[in-house]
């Protein structure tokens, strides 16, 4: 009852405000749950495209950012107006964590009293940090399943594992597919390294790794099909970090000098016990070591200058990976803490300790983050991305500037790549992307860059681009949108859309079917009449998705009917032999 009620105690001081925080990534993630939301309550799921968000260009953030473990929790909050709704879902988001540690660390033979301290100990010490502070909703969805991750882990170095090991760890890295593709990608190369001391040590359970493989590509097939079909014609995300020159004497510099801001992208007392524990411990021959080895090589990977520096080429903010190696380490030290000759009185303070501190952090994150709401104006009252200043209530959401007030070189279209910015400017895409998502112009195709202009005299923190002969009116649905333009003279237009090559478009010009084309800029093209246009685009579902989607529900159903048969008692018959 404490790891369900605890998360809403803590968040109802900020619930009761009625406005939201958008600071570091927060926008970001408000308009993935808002662009399902509206998909949602429009009876329809959301497809690849971004039509109710990000410009309403049909850029492909929503699609390529994977969503599926996200859609049932805006299913389940979205009778909530905007505001409250994201708080419900950083709730469930807390109670899913803590319900996950709590059983994991059942199975793994604490008492129930332990385990109840661990969980608390582990969902509040970084993942509420994660949601209220940073804004990271992926990666405080992965810290659902990184617990049974784990389990799994270590059920596979002992002599005797459970029986449905394989398929919890399958099932697990499969559902992070669908949550967060670095963090997936992060949590099999733990696995791969595990595999690969199992090798070493001969304990033959290399198949084990491979039948948790083919479940987890199965569950995230989705993911992983749309990611290699669009990677070749999309832009990646923004890489931001500047590399610098390494010194030996700066190793792990980059997170001590984050130390006392918060634990996304710093060291905290609870991670630094941890890690120094494994590192002491290492020289133990037992079934944690192969644990110990992997969480350490993660953390030298990201958590030391040595490896950021070629990573920061090709991963964006690698530091923040770290964390993964950190949580192993901090479910060795919580599991290996009740295994200690202590006493049971002895190591249950110990718990108790871990907890009240984390606890006690815990209240002064939400404390600090209500201070800075009731500090705070409104959006509306300061238009502009000053997400240091500014907060955002339910009527926010109701502007059209809000939720179009800034553009990405996220998977736009690989047409743009000679137009987009690098570095830190990258968050602002280009001039051209700026003209597509926040100006929304109709412009004869072929046009020059030089006809692109900002309007410097806003008082906004960045200049707005000028808009040239926008749609005189605009309407979003589920898989497109349409548009009321007027044109002045006949010819081949560049519309405010973006169009992939990969994927099929309809449409409609006053009713009648037209054949659209990708434009230099990446937009979609057609050829037009002057005078004024009715336009219906809508983006067809792939064959290949739908049969990724397809792969997916299947493996889920057949893993669940597995488990569900797992734990099921023999058949016996009440005949008696003779």
């Amino acid at each position: 009852m404490v790891l369900l009620t605890l998360p809403w105690l803590l968040l109802l001081p900020l619930l009761l405000t009625g406005t939201l925080s958008y600071r570091h990534d927060t926008w970001f993630h408000l308009m993935r749950i808002y662009e399902i939301r509206q998909a949602m309550l429009h009876q329809a799921l959301p497809t690849l495209g971004s039509w109710f968000t990000f410009g309403q260009a049909g850029q492909l953030i929503q699609g390529l950012y994977p969503s599926q473990t996200l859609l049932p929790l805006v299913a389940i909050t979205n009778w909530l107006a905007p505001v409250q709704q994201v708080y419900c879902i950083f709730g469930l988001i807390l109670c899913a964590i803590a319900a996950s540690n709590y059983l994991v660390f059942k199975a793994s033979h604490l008492t129930t009293n332990q385990a109840l301290l661990a969980a608390l100990t582990v969902t509040y010490s970084i993942p509420l940090i994660n949601l209220l502070v940073y804004g990271q909703l992926p990666l405080a969805l992965v810290f659902i399943f990184m617990p049974p991750i784990f389990w799994s882990l270590y059920q596979l170095q002992t002599n005797t594992p459970h029986p449905a090991t394989a398929t919890v760890l399958g099932l697990n890295i499969g559902l992070t597919l669908l949550t967060h593709l670095p963090s997936a990608f992060i949590l099999i190369l733990l696995v791969v390294l595990i595999a690969g001391l199992d090798l070493i040590s001969h304990r033959h359970r290399f198949l084990s790794f491979v039948q948790a493989g083919c479940w987890a590509l199965g569950i995230g097939l989705p993911t992983l099909v749309t990611i290699l079909v669009a990677s070749s014609q999309t832009l990646a995300v923004a890489k931001v970090a500047q590399r610098s020159f390494f010194q030996w004497g700066q190793l792990f510099e980059e997170h001590w000098h984050h130390l006392g801001i918060g634990p996304y992208f710093g060291y905290t007392p609870l991670t630094l016990l941890a890690l120094t524990y494994l590192a002491l411990t290492l020289w133990r021959h037992d079934n944690w070591r192969p644990l110990k080895i992997a969480s350490l090589t993660l953390f030298f990977i990201y958590g030391s200058n040595l490896t950021l520096q070629p990573l920061i080429e090709l991963v964006q903010f690698p530091q923040r990976f770290y964390l993964y190696s950190a949580q192993l380490a901090i479910f060795i030290c919580l599991v290996r803490l009740c295994q200690q000759p202590l006493g049971k009185g002895v190591s249950t303070i110990f718990y108790i300790v871990l907890a009240s501190v984390t606890l006690f952090s815990a209240a002064k994150t939400v404390f600090h983050v209500h201070q800075q709401l009731q500090a705070q104006t409104t959006w509306q009252a300061q238009p502009g991305y000053h997400r240091r200043l500014t907060k955002i209530t339910n009527q926010t959401y109701q502007q059209p500037a809000f939720i179009n007030m800034r553009t990405y070189r996220d998977y736009l279209p690989i047409e743009q790549a000679p137009y987009v910015k690098a570095g830190k400017k990258a968050f602002f895409a280009s001039e051209y992307a700026r003209d597509v998502n926040q100006a929304h112009s109709v412009r004869p195709s072929h046009f020059s860059g030089n006809d692109l202009h900002l309007d410097k005299t806003q008082p906004t923190d960045f200049a707005s681009p000028v808009t040239v002969n926008p749609p005189k009116r605009q309407h979003s649905v589920p898989n497109g949108i349409d548009l009321w333009v007027h044109l002045p003279k006949s010819g081949h237009y560049d519309l405010p859309i973006w169009q992939y090559h990969y994927l099929s478009y309809q449409v409609f010009d006053n009713g009648q079917p037209r054949i659209s084309r990708v434009s230099k800029q990446g937009r979609l093209q057609l050829k037009l009449q002057a005078g004024d246009h009715h336009l219906q685009i809508r983006l067809l579902l792939p064959t290949w998705l739908l049969a990724a989607y397809l792969t997916s529900a299947t493996s889920l159903a057949l893993l669940g009917l597995y488990l569900l048969c797992q734990k099921r008692p023999p058949y016996k018959s009440k005949n008696k032999a003779g």
